[in-house]
């Protein structure tokens, strides 16, 4: 539970983040929305003196989130715990 309270507030101040940034920053400034782009797996550019940079995420690194590594801990964790529970009667 508290993982995904985590995650929540996580999603929450991001969001909350890139509205901000929307409402209130030029249209020059797009860190956050170009996170989330980028999270999507859709290419970015950046202009990095004078030279443009694009880059994307591949497949297999969005897979491999935080969260879903976490969750898999967490479960690798509880299974260890009942084999102990059931091995030690």
């Amino acid at each position: 539970m508290q993982t995904l309270r985590l995650f929540a507030h996580l999603t929450y101040y991001l969001s909350a983040g890139r509205e901000l940034e929307e409402q209130f920053l030029s249209s020059a400034v797009h860190v956050i929305s170009k996170d989330g782009e980028f999270a999507q797996g859709k290419e970015v550019s950046f202009n990095i003196g004078g030279k443009t940079k694009t880059m994307h995420m591949r497949w297999p690194i969005r897979w491999f989130r935080v969260q879903r590594i976490s969750y898999l801990i967490i479960l690798v964790f509880a299974a260890m715990n009942i084999a102990l529970l059931i091995w030690n009667r």
